[in-house]
């Protein structure tokens, strides 16, 4: 299941990733059914994002993750991302 807010606390679900320049946002995703066994080393890990409109706009990102077993789906309480955003790593990316 996904989750997406904004800075300002609106809430919405869906696999759109908005941006604009008014707000941050704040973009949750949970895979489900991965198995990864008790004590591996995950060496490399993808995901790729897709403009949907040609523009010439860069935009920066700070992706982060979460060191859980069977993470519960996304709380539908307000501002759910904003709070509750333990994180074991991260990685910035700028100007893309």
């Amino acid at each position: 299941d996904n989750v997406e807010e904004r800075g300002d606390g609106y809430d919405a679900t869906g696999t759109e990733l908005t941006f604009d320049n008014d707000y941050n946002r704040y973009i949750g995703m949970r895979f489900e059914n991965v198995t990864i066994p008790q004590g591996a080393v995950v060496q490399e890990a993808y995901l790729e994002f897709t403009g949907a409109q040609k523009r010439w706009d860069s935009a920066s990102f700070k992706l982060s993750a979460a060191n859980v077993d069977d993470a519960p789906d996304f709380n539908p309480h307000y501002r759910y991302m904003v709070r509750n955003m333990a994180k074991t790593s991260s990685v910035t990316w700028s100007n893309v």
